[in-house]
Order: structure tokens, then sequence, then C-alpha cells
């Protein structure tokens, strides 16, 4: 993006540049590291997936966000990211307890009727 300044008459244009995914992982890592509550390195994981753009470094902070705490959404994220990566045994296996632990909770989590028919598809494609 470019900047204009001016003064009077006087224009001068100065380049505004960021390296959003630079300054991203390094935010991401370094919370991940840090975390103490799941929602910290889950919010990384899914800006990553969402934005389909440094999907090794999402697995890498769900996989921090589940080891924080398992639960449906990280196990879902989870499965989501190793689908978008091209590797759907691991989908269907995290999906397969996303599924376990929302069926466990006392209502079903929003989608998980949709997400389970994305679970048999993974699970399907890997036999």
């Amino acid at each position: 993006a470019t900047m204009t300044l001016a003064c009077g008459d006087a224009r001068v244009p100065v380049r505004i540049a960021a390296n959003t995914p630079a300054i991203v992982r390094a935010a991401g890592d370094a919370t991940a590291a840090a975390a103490t509550d799941w929602r910290a390195p889950f919010r990384y994981a899914n800006y990553a997936l969402t934005n389909r753009t440094m999907l090794d470094a999402g697995a890498a902070w769900a996989a921090r966000a589940a080891a924080l705490e398992a639960n449906y959404a990280t196990m879902r994220l989870r499965a989501l990211l190793a689908a978008e990566s091209g590797d759907l045994a691991a989908a269907a296996t995290a999906g397969e307890e996303a599924l376990r632990l929302g069926r466990a909770q006392a209502s079903a989590p929003q989608g998980m009727a949709e997400f389970a028919t994305r679970v048999a598809g993974w699970r399907g494609a890997t036999r």
C-alpha cells in the first residue's frame, strides 16, 4: 500500500508493507509456547485454516491447543487442518476423536452432524 503525505502543494508517497504471515507465525509460535489455555494457540490455528496459509504452523498450533485441552473444538480443528493439508487418514482419526468428545457433551456442538458427514467421507477415502 502507498500512503501519500501532503503539505500544501507538496506530496510525498510512502510505501507501507508488512509481511503478515511472518508476523503471525512468530506471534503464534510465541503464544503457543507460553500458552496455559487452549484458546490462545487455537486462535492462531484457526487463522491458518481460515486463510489457507501456514498450514504446517496451524497444525502445530492446533496440536498445542489439543495438548492443553482435548475437546470437540480443538480436535475438530486438528481434523480440518489435516484434511486441508491432504492427510485424510489423520483428518479421519482426529475427526472421530472430536465426534466422540462432542457426543460426550451435555448438548451436541453446533454443526456436529455436518462434521460427522465430512469425517465419514475422509474415512471412506482412506480405505
